[in-house]
């Protein structure tokens, strides 16, 4: 990004001659550069330790996320700004969840950590469905009344999604034990009402009523769903992919089309 940070999560305010970013998810620290995007709990860990200080140490064992050595490095690493950078990236998000929760540790290829999280998080919703759904109307009815999961403003007067207090919720889940699978589908669903929040402010600030959900991030169909589902129940007009794919196979087409947008302007074409 323009700022020198990690881009991603993002709320653009955009037409096809220019684009502001006017919110983003929380950032958080991406250590270990590359290793990250197939070691998701190297993003996990650099989370707690920011979030829990003195505990983070026995945080870190509960999990089994890394060895008292490896959770130093990576506090050492975020401290001296080696191999570590700052990011908003919902991909490495969706990374650290999945490590906490402990579906999977690491990825074979980039994306499988976000997928495995969907899938259980699928498995769930279809056996409450089988059982009648009474757990998923309850976790529907919990994340719509959270305050903590709604939109924040940051001193710049960005709209802010605190998934750091999702990432925490998660991790206090975990700690009991309760059924990864029911934490998986929790964190869709908590996650999916923090961008409606996010929306909805952006909808207010500007006067639009348009939402494009797009990125890498929406290939993950159930969360692609959840997030429409809720953007029309509050009138906003929701565009979706379909014959591009959200992610980075999409991206040449919209510098193409930027591209074009310019010569035009410039040619007078």
């Amino acid at each position: 990004g323009s700022d020198g940070t990690i881009w991603g999560g993002e709320i653009l305010r955009a037409d096809r001659r220019s684009f502001e970013r006017i919110g983003h998810i929380r950032c958080f620290h991406h250590a270990g550069g590359d290793q990250a995007v197939k070691q998701g709990w190297r993003i996990a860990v650099s989370m707690i330790n920011d979030l829990y200080g003195a505990e983070a140490p026995e945080i870190v064992s509960s999990l089994n996320l890394c060895s008292a050595g490896e959770r130093e490095v990576i506090g050492r690493m975020v401290e001296k700004g080696i191999n570590s950078v700052i990011s908003s990236s919902a991909g490495r998000l969706f990374d650290a969840v999945r490590a906490v929760t402990g579906i999977r540790r690491e990825a074979g290829y980039e994306g499988e950590m976000s997928v495995s999280l969907m899938f259980r998080a699928q498995e769930f919703r279809e056996r409450e469905e089988r059982e009648g759904a009474s757990l998923l109307e309850a976790i529907d009815a919990e994340v719509r009344s959270l305050e903590e999961l709604q939109a924040e403003e940051d001193d710049s007067g960005a709209i802010i999604l605190p998934t750091e207090k999702l990432f925490r919720i998660i991790v206090e889940k975990t700690l009991k034990d309760q059924d990864r699978r029911q934490i998986a589908y929790y964190f869709h669903r908590a996650l999916a009402e923090e961008i409606l929040s996010a929306v909805k402010t952006a909808g207010e600030r500007t006067g639009i009523r348009t939402a494009a959900l797009s990125g890498g991030v929406f290939q993950n169909l159930l969360l692609l769903e959840m997030v429409d589902d809720r953007l029309e129940e509050e009138g906003f007009r929701v565009l979706k992919h379909s014959l591009l794919p959200p992610n980075d196979g999409g991206i040449a087409a919209g510098q193409a089309l930027a591209a074009m947008e310019y010569l035009n302007e410039k040619t007078g074409g």
